[in-house]
C-alpha cells in the first residue's frame, strides 16, 4: 500500500490512536488528580530530578504562571521536592517524592489494567497484531524525534 495515496487510513489511524490516547487519559481520572498533574509528576520521574521548572513547561507547553502555581501545590502536598543544582546553584532542580512516585506508579498500573481489560475482547492473534504494531508506533516516533 502507497501510503499517499490513501490520506483516508492514515486519517483513521490516527483518529484511532487519538481515541485510545483519549480513553486511557480518561481512565486515569479515576480520582482527584488531574492529568497535568500527573504528566507532571511523570515527567519529573522519568528525569531522575534532573529536570527545571523551565524544562517542564516547554515538554508540556505549560505557560510559566499556570506551572508555578502547579508546581506549588505539588510541593506543599509533599509530591515533588526543589533541590538546588549542585553544578549551578542558581539552578532549581525537580525531584519525586516516594508518595509522588508510588501516585504515578498507581496510576500507570491503573492504565495498564484498563488496556488490558479493554484487549480481552480481542482474540490472541489479534492481541500479539497491537503489541507488534505498537512497536511500528514506537518505530515512528523515534524517527521523527531523530528528524527535529
Amino acid at each position: 500500500m502507497n501510503i499517499s495515496k490513501e490520506p483516508n487510513e492514515v486519517s483513521e489511524l490516527r483518529n484511532n490512536i487519538v481515541a485510545l490516547a483519549r480513553a486511557l487519559k480518561q481512565s486515569a481520572r479515576s480520582g482527584d488528580e488531574s492529568w497535568t498533574n500527573l504528566m507532571v509528576l511523570g515527567l519529573i520521574e522519568r528525569s531522575n530530578g534532573k529536570i527545571t521548572p523551565s524544562e517542564i513547561g516547554a515538554a508540556l507547553e505549560i505557560r510559566s504562571s499556570n506551572l508555578a502555581s502547579l508546581l506549588k501545590n505539588l510541593v506543599q502536598r509533599k509530591l515533588i521536592i526543589r533541590v538546588t543544582d549542585e553544578n549551578d546553584k542558581r539552578k532549581i532542580l525537580l525531584g519525586i517524592t516516594d508518595p509522588g512516585l508510588n501516585l504515578v506508579r498507581t496510576k500507570r498500573q491503573e492504565r495498564d489494567l484498563w488496556l488490558q481489560e479493554a484487549m480481552q475482547s480481542l482474540s490472541q492473534e489479534e492481541q500479539t497484531q497491537l503489541f507488534e504494531a505498537g512497536k511500528l508506533i514506537k518505530r515512528i516516533i523515534d524517527s521523527k524525534l531523530e528528524q527535529e
